[in-house]
């Protein structure tokens, strides 16, 4: 039997948000699927063959919702496993910007 999913509010709301404000249909049937699964209790895999999609989508769908309006995680930028330092770098960079 599958898990039942919990769609907070909040996430409701946005969902609603997306699908008043739906621009393509690939927006429009991101909502959807998060529509169905929080007022109907259907499952992902019932949601998925509606919508010609895979479960995963579903899934997808509701995180890109779930997550909209955090910000970006850290990126990678910076000196990582490096051998020289500083100076060393700029150095040895110096040969190439004249």
């Amino acid at each position: 039997m599958a898990r039942q999913s919990f769609i907070s509010n909040e996430e409701i709301q946005r969902t609603k948000q997306l699908h008043d404000q739906a621009t393509s249909i690939a927006h429009y049937r991101k909502a959807i699927s998060v529509i169905l699964v929080a007022k109907f209790g259907l499952t992902a895999d019932h949601v998925a063959d509606m919508l010609g999609t895979n479960r995963r989508t579903v899934f997808r769908d509701r995180g890109n919702i779930r997550y909209q309006d955090d910000t970006a995680k850290s990126s990678w930028g910076g000196r990582r496993h490096c051998s020289m330092t500083v100076e060393e770098e700029r150095e040895f960079l110096a040969q190439w910007t004249t």
